[in-house]
């Protein structure tokens, strides 16, 4: 019998930790996602907004699972790793301070205050 030894990961304990905020962007995503689903498909369709939300997420979240796995299948797990290996040191090397952050977030919330009222008003006119 051959012993081997256990995984470990190459990222250092401190690395892995500072992650812990996109497994909870991500949880808050599946849950979204699952009310989408919900509220989109308890009724007959009838060309609602969370219908068409459902559709559109479902659209794109097959393209990403289709692009991974050409990739995969293409170039195998080498290819994969390496093409995440080149993401991460893309994003490394424009890093978000502090001021572009706010700014961004400030941003996309008025977008969607915006939004909102807007077809506020179109459903009420």
């Amino acid at each position: 019998m051959v012993e081997t030894e256990p995984h470990r990961s190459d990222k250092p304990a401190s690395e892995m930790k500072s992650r812990w905020w996109l497994w909870v962007f991500l949880a808050i995503l599946a849950v979204r996602a699952f009310s989408i689903v919900i509220m989109a498909f308890r009724e007959p369709w009838r060309s609602s907004f969370d219908q068409w939300e459902a559709i559109f997420f479902a659209t794109l979240l097959f393209l990403v699972v289709a692009f991974w796995g050409h990739l995969w299948l293409r170039e195998g797990n080498a290819g994969v790793k390496s093409r995440l290996v080149f993401l991460s040191k893309e994003s490394a090397r424009f890093p978000l301070n502090r001021r572009q952050f706010r700014f961004a977030l400030v941003f996309w919330i008025v977008v969607a205050l915006a939004l909102v009222a807007f077809f506020n008003f179109m459903e009420t006119r």
